[in-house]
């Protein structure tokens, strides 16, 4: 048998070895690397949200004391009466106005009018006031005579006179020798007269 001598060649078999683990290690490193930088963004992107939530967290803390304590508690209570107190007057001054607006369409209840009220009658019926309701507009008075008066004639001419939306009466009386006719006149205001 014929002996060959094999030569060993340790160098070359250790760098074809080296070769083919960098190879593993290259494919290794090509899929760990990226997936190691997402997980480390994401853990820095956790990081910093944890710390905004904890930002946030201690705020609403702060907040909340501050929305407890008695001190605001009273001030809040006291301003929600204030509040309260400032839209009733305001409601009050609007109602009065409303009133003021609405009386000022009323004529003036005055010696002028009364005396024109007083002329329907002529000179045989006299009259005498005895209301006036501002709210309504309503003018109360009794018309007297000495003789029997004639109540549609009276009605009409009080009519006539444009200053009465209505005119209601009672019938008429006798007392002490006069004959007295009590009526209840709501007087027209300025819009519904024009």
């Amino acid at each position: 048998m014929i002996h060959a001598k094999k030569e060993l060649d340790l160098l070359r078999s250790y760098r074809r070895l080296m070769r083919g683990e960098k190879g593993r290690s290259g494919l290794l490193h090509h899929f760990l690397t990226p997936a190691a930088a997402c997980l480390l963004v994401c853990v820095l992107i956790w990081g910093v949200l944890l710390m905004m939530n904890s930002s946030l967290s201690s705020l609403t803390d702060d907040i909340n004391d501050w929305l407890l304590d008695p001190a605001v508690t009273q001030q809040y209570s006291e301003a929600a009466d204030r509040q309260q107190y400032n839209d009733s007057l305001v409601q009050a001054l609007g109602q009065v106005q409303a009133l003021t607006d609405a009386l000022a369409t009323y004529p003036q209840v005055d010696s002028a009018l009364i005396s024109r009220i007083g002329a329907a009658g002529g000179a045989e019926v006299s009259m005498a006031l005895t209301g006036y309701d501002a709210d309504t507009g309503a003018l109360r008075f009794d018309a007297q005579s000495t003789s029997v008066i004639d109540i549609p004639g009276y009605v009409l001419k009080l009519q006539s006179l444009g200053l009465f939306r209505k005119v209601d009466y009672t019938g008429y009386t006798y007392e002490d020798g006069m004959y007295v006719l009590s009526l209840n006149c709501i007087l027209q205001g300025k819009e519904t007269a024009e």
